[in-house]
């Protein structure tokens, strides 16, 4: 099963028909079914091709900044609630040790963290000066709901070909695009299983079977290779980006497909 942020219906764009001729091709960019991707195009309507895909590009990593920072803020604070409970539990060698384990852990994601988060600030600007919309609005547009999704994708696996008119150097995107994709369905199975392991976990904590802290460390787990989903999710909506532009987007694509 996928993440929540990758369970969306594929809603193409399309030109309204007129008397002159058929209704014009969705822009390539559309494939993503992204509102706030939308406002970004409408805000800056004179781009060049090169400014349209670098908009797109920057939105993507902007996003994957955002969502990588709320799992960084989730797994310092799981890690700081861990070690209150270990310097509130009886002293012994065994609890010392975990204690300074845990204290050491705490120092790396916290720098990890402080990584993150000037990524994603730096990301933001490029992408305000991109799209000539200030800050605090852009980052408004951009903070993850609870709704329909967190991350860019495109409900669409990859096609099995190029189309037969596609420029030199479309297949190796496609096969580029095929590979991110793979992997994204690897990482989603492992996030799931950590997924089910918390859950495991949380049901024993209920049962007074489980200590606290080992419900904390799966959730912390759980939040670690949940940031190589995000991350692995970025690298495809990328992939998704360059090949959609180079085929003229999924609806050109299929149709130029034999």
């Amino acid at each position: 099963m996928r993440a929540p942020w990758f369970c969306l219906l594929l809603a193409l764009f399309g030109g309204a028909a007129n008397a002159a001729g058929p209704a014009k091709p969705a822009p390539w960019w559309s494939a993503f079914d992204d509102p706030v991707l939308v406002s970004l195009m409408q805000a800056t309507p004179q781009r060049t091709p090169d400014a349209e895909q670098a908009l797109v590009q920057d939105y993507i990593v902007a996003r994957v900044g955002i969502v990588r920072m709320m799992l960084a803020d989730g797994l310092a604070r799981a890690a700081r609630e861990e070690q209150a409970l270990l310097m509130n539990a009886a002293a012994d060698a065994p609890r010392d040790a975990a204690l300074s384990a845990v204290g050491r852990r705490l120092e790396v994601i916290e720098r990890t963290a402080a990584t993150i988060e000037a990524e994603r600030d730096k990301s933001l600007a490029t992408l305000a000066a991109r799209s000539g919309i200030e800050d605090a609005k852009l980052r408004g547009l951009l903070a993850p709901a609870s709704g329909r999704r967190a991350l860019p994708s495109v409900a669409a696996a990859p096609p099995q070909a190029a189309p037969a008119s596609a420029a030199a150097g479309l297949a190796q995107q496609l096969a580029d695009l095929g590979e991110e994709a793979r992997r994204v369905d690897v990482t989603e199975q492992l996030v799931q299983t950590r997924r089910m392991e918390l859950q495991a976990h949380q049901t024993r904590q209920r049962l007074g079977a489980e200590n606290p802290i080992g419900t904390l460390q799966a959730y912390q787990q759980f939040v670690v290779d949940s940031d190589q989903l995000a991350m692995a999710a970025g690298r495809l909506a990328l992939a998704w980006s360059v090949w959609l532009q180079g085929s003229g987007g999924l609806t050109v694509a299929a149709a130029a497909t034999p």
